[in-house]
């Protein structure tokens, strides 16, 4: 369970409030600088997972997690500094709220009946598979946060065409992130929070529930 790419992910979860406090210091040099680690965590850990075969249902959970946490930690303090819109930042968090305890109930509804929640031995696997729009709107948060820190950090060396971007794509993120989460909502695919769970699904959740208990007899 605790894989390196796990151990990683961790890391980088423990370490986000870290940059909250710079960016509320406003030594935004080091905060781009913890931004840049933590984005070559990121890209180290999925590498490994994928690479070595280390993927594991903790991981599906723990890696947007991350992702999740340190967007809070960036955006948190940068719209507190009213560096990027406070709309903006009340969405994002909504959103991130409710996919995070959307996806914990989930996996509660598809566990077998006693099985451990990342005990996947004697389960169907149930892991967090980010869809299209997700991923895009993950990739626009993160340039937002980017260019609202660069915004701080280097002001009036920005020309002036590029700072104008900024408010548009605020705008942009803020309907992406909307839209994912309405996805995760009603969408037809492993994220989605709200489909009902057909017959089949229900006759795998008990075979898989009968699997766990003949095991757990046989182990004593």
């Amino acid at each position: 369970m605790w894989t390196v790419p796990n151990i990683i992910t961790l890391a980088r979860i423990l370490s986000s409030p870290l940059l909250a406090g710079l960016i509320l210091q406003g030594r935004y040099s080091y905060a781009v600088m913890g931004l840049a680690v933590a984005a070559g965590s990121d890209w180290l850990d999925g590498h490994i997972a994928k690479n070595y075969n280390q993927s594991s249902v903790l991981g599906s959970f723990l890696d947007p997690l991350a992702d999740k946490v340190l967007v809070a930690a960036l955006a948190v303090p940068l719209a507190f500094q009213g560096l990027i819109p406070t709309p903006l930042l009340v969405v994002v968090l909504g959103r991130d709220a409710l996919l995070i305890g959307g996806s914990f109930i989930k996996r509660l509804q598809n566990r077998p009946a006693g099985a451990p929640f990342f005990d996947t031995s004697s389960s169907a696997t149930f892991q967090i598979t980010p869809n299209l729009l997700s991923k895009i709107n993950t990739t626009l948060q993160f340039t937002v946060l980017t260019f609202a820190l660069c915004r701080a950090l280097w002001g009036d060396a920005i020309p002036a065409a590029v700072d104008e971007v900024f408010e548009p794509l605020c705008w942009l993120t803020g309907g992406t992130t909307v839209g994912s989460g309405l996805t995760y909502l009603a969408g037809d695919g492993t994220g989605s929070l709200l489909r009902k769970r057909g017959k089949k699904e229900g006759d795998a959740r008990m075979k898989a529930t009968a699997a766990g208990r003949k095991i757990d007899e046989q182990r004593r």
